[in-house]
């Protein structure tokens, strides 16, 4: 089941990642952006409503906190799909795409480094 979540997750990704290639070729990264963001939230709103007695039993902070992550998504969003515009999607996918595995990488790393000084 894990291999399988696994592997539709990187399917997904990568259709995401040439669905936004085209988008921002055709309408530019700060358009893109626009709609990317916008388009994400008219599903999600109706559910966080829906699902939560919102705002009624949401904290604050968890609210400043969820503002202060949508705007660094925003920018994220915003450096990928400038880096689709200029770039290849072979080069701008997979340092994108790396999202989470910075620990796992830096433990390879290391251990490759050490294999290589025995």
């Amino acid at each position: 089941m894990t291999v399988a979540l696994g592997l539709t997750t990187a399917l997904l990704w990568a259709l995401t990642d040439l669905c936004n290639l085209v988008m921002t070729r055709r309408a530019g990264p700060y358009a893109g952006a626009f709609w990317l963001l916008a388009c994400g939230i008219v599903p999600l709103a109706p559910a966080a409503l829906i699902a939560e007695d919102w705002p009624a039993h949401v904290p604050a902070d968890a609210v400043a906190a969820a503002l202060v992550a949508g705007v660094l998504d925003a920018v994220a969003v915003l450096c990928l799909l400038r880096a689709l515009a200029v770039g290849s999607l072979a080069l701008v996918a997979p340092p994108g795409g790396a999202r989470g595995r910075r620990g796992r990488d830096r433990r390879a790393v290391a251990a490759r480094r050490a294999r290589e000084a025995a």
